[in-house]
């Protein structure tokens, strides 16, 4: 499992969920490294969480010949990608909406049974009373903020 970013802090959390190779791409090529690693076959499963330009056009480059994409994040505007990379090497893109409930269903059973924690995004928690200074730990990732809890009865 590859996880690429550009926050260390996030990347680290990603490694105690159980990624293998961590992926600064200020630092390093995404594309070349998961090439080199899997000997120039790249990704069965890309999932492209950014829904930028240059996260969606990664993805593609980065897929395996009939990978998939799963796209998380959504573009704000219409999107700029070399589609017919795409289309050459056959590669499918799916996106997580539509399945409404039976997602959540899943999502649910699978954190009851233990078998996925959300526990470390949690990083910070906060009473009501402090509700400002959890927005602003949020907003400006004050110690590598990555999910922000507000208690409303602490």
């Amino acid at each position: 499992v590859f996880l690429s970013g550009t926050r260390d802090s996030r990347l680290e959390m990603g490694k105690k969920m159980g990624a293998d190779r961590l992926i600064n791409v200020k630092n390093e090529d995404a594309v070349r490294v998961v090439r080199d690693e899997t000997d120039g076959v790249g990704a069965d499963l890309v999932i492209e969480s950014s829904g930028s330009d240059q996260g969606i056009q990664t993805a593609i480059e980065m897929s395996k010949r009939m990978g998939k994409i799963l796209l998380v994040g959504y573009p704000e505007k219409p999107v700029s990608a070399n589609f017919s990379t795409m289309g050459s090497r056959n590669i499918h893109i799916f996106s997580i909406r539509g399945e409404g409930w039976a997602n959540c269903t899943r999502a649910v059973s699978l954190l009851s049974q233990g078998r996925i924690s959300l526990k470390p995004l949690a990083t910070h928690s906060f009473a009501l009373d402090q509700i400002d200074e959890a927005f602003k730990t949020f907003v400006e990732r004050i110690g590598g903020a990555v999910k922000v809890i507000v208690h409303p009865n602490a």
